[in-house]
């Protein structure tokens, strides 16, 4: 068949403006049954583990298909965390402790019958963990777990009294191997800098004036950069810190206000998802320019709500629901222009910091020609890691950090990035 030059002008034509206005799209998937889903984790863009009401469900093909695995006990659960294709962990509704799996979910044991309710998992790495948990006996007391095995033992190391009926820690966020955040169901924001240990009140959450909105969930994508989500009924709740959590602004979401956000998925300080219900249905949206505007991506014909949300990238990610509903998306669920701020570079680059020597503090910058998970991080002569500066998905684009180094000894340390396969460090030095 000849194929004219018009046509293909035409082809050209129109596949750039699909590129560059690519709209909103979340299609549903067959799922075995209908029971309710409570939680859905993603390690990749084909692998991952739905908890539901009564069974646990593995796919390995990007939600084609569905592996029936293990019973749930407590009929659901809040905490669920994918570490890789063969390790994960959930805890059920009932307190009956975490199950666990190192063989992609052909079977699953108890890791800890302690008991806890537990209501989020966070990882900083493949074995070191933390879990925010409420007690089963009494409310006002948040507990946090450890684990540094992968989630094979856990062990109680904080367990902070909640004034003011604030219940128990809903969510749990960690930016590296020390510095993290939980949140209480009523909004009480606490802060650790020693792993977990020892925790410092922030700041109160408050939507509304003389009176708190339940928290959901909590997440910070660098030590500056977090955020909050919640709502009930009525009340709709999305906060943001960009000081590390010393002072959060609610945020107005307009047509969003009968939202009860369940959970956000934020790629980084910029991009990111949040999924829940409002009083006519299921609640989807996206923001690319760090929650200045939100788009609804809300399926028009699902009239329930959502429970959980994974994003595996900037366009692969799973939300899930009542009634056995798993929606897909293969383009960020319509996310325009997301590149606008993030100039087009050609390689990584690694540049040297400055001023070096550094005095006490300095800039960090690099480069990156595509969007992936990057981490930088600080390490002492004998290969010690000293801070985790960065370790959070960006898009392709330029990047600067400044580094503060006034708590460190003088001398040598080197610092290192890794995107993907790229790996470079190099070498500066602090003089007091």
């Amino acid at each position: 068949m000849k194929i004219s030059k018009l046509n293909i002008l035409s082809v050209l034509f129109i596949g750039l403006l699909a590129s560059s206005f690519s709209w909103g799209q979340w299609n549903q998937a067959t799922f075995p049954s209908s029971e309710d889903l409570h939680m859905v984790r993603f390690v990749s863009e084909t692998t991952g583990w739905v908890v539901g009401e009564n069974f646990v469900y593995k796919t390995t093909d990007g939600g084609a298909n569905w592996e029936t695995q293990d019973p749930v006990l407590g009929s659901g659960c809040e905490a669920l965390y994918a570490i890789d294709s063969l390790t994960a962990i959930y805890a059920d509704y009932t307190g009956y402790g975490i199950r666990r799996t190192t063989d992609g979910g052909t079977n699953w044991y108890y890791a800890d019958t302690t008991d806890y309710f537990y209501y989020d998992f966070k990882f900083v790495n493949e074995l070191l963990g933390f879990a925010a948990c409420g007690t089963v006996s009494s409310i006002d007391s948040g507990i946090v777990r450890r684990t540094i095995d992968g989630g094979q033992t856990w062990n109680t190391i904080a367990s902070v009294y909640l004034a003011n009926s604030g219940y128990d820690f809903e969510g749990i966020s960690f930016v590296d191997s020390l510095r993290g955040w939980a949140v209480s169901y009523m909004g009480w924001v606490y802060n650790t800098t020693d792993g977990g240990f020892n925790w410092t009140f922030q700041d109160s959450i408050v939507a509304i004036p003389n009176f708190s909105t339940p928290c959901r969930d909590i997440q910070f994508t660098s030590p500056d950069s977090g955020w909050i989500v919640g709502g009930i009924a009525a009340n709709t709740l999305i906060a943001r810190t960009i000081n590390g959590g010393l002072t959060w602004q609610t945020q107005n979401l307009d047509s969003f206000t009968t939202c009860s956000i369940r959970e956000i998925e934020m790629l980084n300080s910029q991009l990111g998802w949040f999924a829940g219900s409002n009083d006519g249905g299921a609640m989807l949206a996206n923001t690319s320019n760090g929650g200045t505007n939100w788009m609804d991506q809300s399926p028009i014909q699902d009239a329930l709500g959502f429970e959980s949300i994974s994003m595996i990238n900037e366009s692969v990610g799973y939300t899930v629901g009542r009634n056995g509903r798993i929606y897909k998306t293969i383009n960020g669920g319509g996310i325009t222009n997301i590149s606008e701020d993030h100039p087009t570079v050609s390689e990584f680059v690694l540049f040297q910091n400055y001023p070096n020597p550094l005095n006490p503090s300095t800039k960090i910058s690099w480069q990156s020609p595509v969007g992936s998970w990057q981490t930088l991080k600080v390490y002492d002569v004998l290969g010690n890691e000293v801070i985790t500066l960065v370790n959070e998905y960006r898009n392709a684009g330029n990047y600067e950090i400044n580094f503060d180094a006034s708590k460190l000894s003088s001398g040598v340390y080197y610092y290192q990035i890794r995107a993907g396969s790229f790996v470079e460090t190099k070498k500066m030095i602090y003089l007091k």
